[in-house]
C-alpha cells in the first residue's frame, strides 16, 4: 500500500470516529500481553452470568459468495446451538461487498426458521479511477459493478457506522462484537 492510500485510510477513519489515532504507538502485541488459551482458567458454569454475557454479544462475519459455495450453514448451526443451550438470543451481522449482497440474501432465506437473527449490511464502494486521467470511472458511463472497488475488510467498523446496524445494536444492549473472517 503506497503511503498515499495508508494516509488517505487513516484520514477516513479519523473523521468516521473523530478523533485522533497516535499510529505511531500502534504495535503488534508482545508476549507479555498475549495470554496462550491453555492457561485460561475455565469458564465458570454459571448459567445465568453466562446468558447475560452471550445476550451482550454479536457475531460479525465479513462474509463473501464464491461459486454458489458458502460457510454460513456451519456458523448459523454454531450460533443456533449457543442460543439454544444459553436461551440467548446472539444474532449474526454479515458485511457483504456491493457485488455479492444479492447472493448473500438467497442464501440466508434458506435460514429464515432458524432460532437466530442474521442481519446484513453492505461494506463501503468507491470509485475506480482511470489511470489515464485519475478521473472516477461512473463520472465517464463505467456506473455498472466494474467502475467500483470495495475497500478491504479494514472497512467494517466505518460500514457498521454508516449503515446504522451499529446504533441499532447499541440501542438493544449488545456490547460486545466477534468479528471474524
Amino acid at each position: 500500500m503506497t503511503d498515499i492510500c495508508i494516509s488517505a485510510k487513516r484520514n477516513v477513519m479519523e473523521i468516521v470516529f473523530a478523533r485522533r489515532v497516535e499510529w505511531s504507538k500502534i504495535q503488534t502485541p508482545t508476549d507479555e500481553v498475549v495470554v496462550p488459551s491453555d492457561t485460561l482458567e475455565s469458564a465458570r458454569e454459571d448459567p445465568e452470568e453466562t446468558k447475560k454475557l452471550f445476550d451482550k454479544l454479536v457475531v460479525l462475519k465479513v462474509n463473501g459468495v464464491c461459486n454458489g459455495l458458502t460457510f454460513l450453514d456451519l456458523i448459523v448451526i454454531q450460533i443456533e446451538n449457543l442460543n439454544n443451550k444459553y436461551g440467548c438470543s446472539v444474532p449474526l451481522f454479515l458485511m457483504n461487498p456491493f457485488n455479492t449482497h444479492d447472493d448473500t440474501q438467497k442464501i440466508i432465506e434458506k435460514h429464515s426458521n432458524s432460532n437466530i437473527e442474521i442481519h446484513t449490511f453492505n461494506q463501503s464502494q468507491y470509485p475506480r479511477l482511470v489511470a489515464d486521467d485519475f478521473v472516477p470511472m461512473p463520472s465517464k458511463g463505467h456506473t455498472d459493478k466494474d467502475g467500483w472497488y470495495r475497500p478491504g475488510h479494514g472497512d467494517v467498523f466505518p460500514s457498521l457506522k454508516n449503515s446504522g446496524k451499529l446504533d441499532a445494536l447499541l440501542s438493544r444492549g449488545k456490547e460486545y462484537v466477534f468479528v471474524a473472517n
